[in-house]
């Protein structure tokens, strides 16, 4: 199989909130979302709906084990259902009709602290001398 992607991607959990506006021109707030995997390009995000391909979100992007969090602007590449899970309620019933869906989001404007910020943390996170 030949590789698509122009970053290799880390799977890993980062927290994620994400800002964008809706059909309705609406603000809409997602916070505690979590990624499957990050690169240097972008993420896959755990995400409670389907978003349209070339959706902008304002991203803020907390690694774990970094006090601060780090802002971007994040463009939907792709979004499919993710097969087999639903979202659950506190005491883990699953909640019926409220799928989840994987979401691939390319960075986009994205300041060179926040990539610099970033690149240095995968490469800590996997003990990695380049990414």
């Amino acid at each position: 199989m030949i590789e698509k992607r122009a970053y290799r991607r880390f799977k890993t959990k980062v927290l994620i909130t994400t800002v964008y506006r809706d059909k309705s021109d609406r603000i809409v707030t997602d916070e505690a979302i979590f990624s499957e995997d990050i690169s240097r390009g972008g993420l896959r995000i755990v995400f409670p709906r389907q978003l349209p391909k070339g959706k902008i979100l304002d991203l803020k992007v907390f690694l774990f084990s970094d006090p601060i969090h780090l802002p971007a602007h994040g463009k939907v590449a792709w979004s499919n259902k993710k097969q087999g899970l639903q979202l659950t309620s506190v005491d883990n019933r699953e909640k019926p009709g409220e799928e989840l869906f994987w979401v691939g989001v390319e960075f986009i404007d994205i300041d060179p602290f926040t990539r610099d910020r970033i690149l240095r943390w995968i490469r800590k996170e996997f003990d990695l001398k380049e990414v």
